[in-house]
């Protein structure tokens, strides 16, 4: 199934962007928090820690899921795992962007492109592997239909 390579390296290129920005934030998050305590001062994080986390996580997964799907272009993967991580990865993506958007409207001192671009390529993955996991299963079904066999009726 070469036919997804375009929606794979699309996939390919959102989880490493969701993962190299949220590992950025995160770093600077903590930074902010380390700075905090040596000044003496009390910092409330408040969610930002545990949602970038969670960030890196579905960018991680939507990695996993771009292997997997590379590997079904030349190996024959079973279209249900296939499908199935395609699902998940889409799951964990368009979570980790509402986690984003949530964490990112409720604070009212926070401005920050970075996030709204980790937002953004959050949703983009998942809606790359919604499609994918389409792609993916309608293949899937055509082969089938292609390969049963016909039906001879008898007489003549």
């Amino acid at each position: 199934m070469q036919g997804d390579a375009g929606a794979r390296f699309i996939q390919f290129l959102c989880a490493s962007v969701v993962i190299a920005l949220s590992s950025w934030l995160y770093w600077r998050v903590e930074k902010q928090l380390d700075e905090c305590a040596a000044a003496g001062y009390r910092c409330a994080s408040g969610r930002f820690p545990p949602s970038l986390i969670y960030s890196i996580f579905a960018g991680a997964f939507g990695m996993l899921d771009f292997a997997i799907g590379a590997l079904n272009m030349w190996f024959d993967v079973h279209v249900l795992v296939v499908v199935a991580f395609d699902v998940l990865a889409a799951c964990f993506h368009v979570a980790g962007g509402v986690n984003l958007i949530v964490l990112y409207h409720t604070q009212a001192n926070v401005r920050d492109t970075k996030f709204e671009i980790d937002t953004g390529f959050q949703f983009i993955g998942g809606i790359v592997s919604l499609l994918t996991a389409y792609l993916i299963g309608n293949w899937a079904r055509m082969d089938r239909k292609r390969a049963r066999p016909t039906m001879y009726v008898r007489g003549g």
